[in-house]
């Protein structure tokens, strides 16, 4: 089955060097290749980022692709027994936040609103238990509240969400999808988890889209999240949020939900007007 790449991630297309993959997933709409240890993600996603290949219309992947087959790259094509993906002359995907000052001020009535749509989808999927389980909570007073405070957390404290909750990446992991990259590039502290700890408290996927988050390979929706922030655009802070939290089942929702928590914590670390309070009374309650 052949396939045309509607565009090529900056960071995949750096992968293509070295010529060979594994299989390591796949679902109807997705691959995941396993390329010497680093994550090589073929989709139809809407989504753009960094270590993706987007795809068009065709039949289901999981009819073409085998978990364990080999897959030979080139910065040509991408092909196994049964697929052959073009990729001469596609263009290449390769936007990044940049480090700068947040303007949050500008954004924090829209923060809350985006707080409150995000209450109603979570009732919409029936996914509220995420919100209300002891490892969320331990996260709230063990992370978000202290870094809300200047105080510093250890560690350990971010690693009761590894692995948490149902799902190919499960539901702790997502929320710290959004809530690490999102710290850093609204000039909060950069809190790094070791790859090593990653790759043994989750899935080997679930790991390796975290590491390659909190590194700052985010796709275009948290990216787009972020720079809104940064130039004080609210109504487009919210659009980029709502793009995020459509994401899969409940993945968009809770990395929505971790980039939202990080960003009122730097608010609140800036302006102290209370505004990480009330988005956690509109979360949960």
């Amino acid at each position: 089955m052949d396939y045309r790449a509607e565009y090529v991630g900056w960071y995949a297309g750096k992968l293509l060097s070295r010529n060979r993959a594994r299989v390591r997933h796949v679902f109807s709409n997705t691959v995941y290749l396993d390329v010497e240890g680093d994550l090589m993600v073929i989709t139809r996603k809407t989504l753009k980022a960094p270590m993706n290949i987007g795809v068009g219309v065709g039949p289901p992947f999981y009819q073409v692709v085998k978990p364990g087959e080999a897959v030979s790259l080139s910065s040509k094509s991408i092909g196994g027994r049964r697929i052959r993906i073009d990729l001469d002359g596609v263009e290449m995907y390769e936007d990044m936040p940049r480090e700068l000052k947040p303007d949050l001020k500008q954004v924090a009535d829209k923060l809350l609103r985006g707080a409150f749509m995000l209450s109603l989808l979570y009732q919409v999927s029936g996914n509220n238990p995420m919100l209300f389980s002891t490892p969320f909570k331990a996260f709230l007073e063990d992370v978000v509240k202290p870094l809300a405070s200047r105080m510093r957390i250890r560690r350990s404290a971010l690693q009761g969400l590894l692995g948490y909750g149902e799902g190919f990446t499960p539901s702790g992991d997502d929320i710290l999808t959004g809530f690490l990259p999102t710290l850093r590039y609204l000039s909060g502290p950069e809190i790094m988890i070791p790859e090593n700890v990653l790759l043994s408290s989750t899935t080997w996927a679930s790991g390796m889209l975290l590491k390659y988050a909190q590194e700052g390979l985010l796709d275009e929706g948290l990216t787009g999240f972020l720079k809104s922030i940064q130039i004080g655009d609210g109504e487009l802070m919210l659009d980029n949020l709502l793009a995020i939290a459509r994401r899969g089942h409940t993945s968009g929702l809770e990395i929505a939900t971790g980039a939202i928590l990080a960003a009122s914590i730097i608010h609140e670390r800036i302006h102290r007007q209370g505004v990480l309070r009330k988005i956690l009374g509109k979360l949960i309650s």
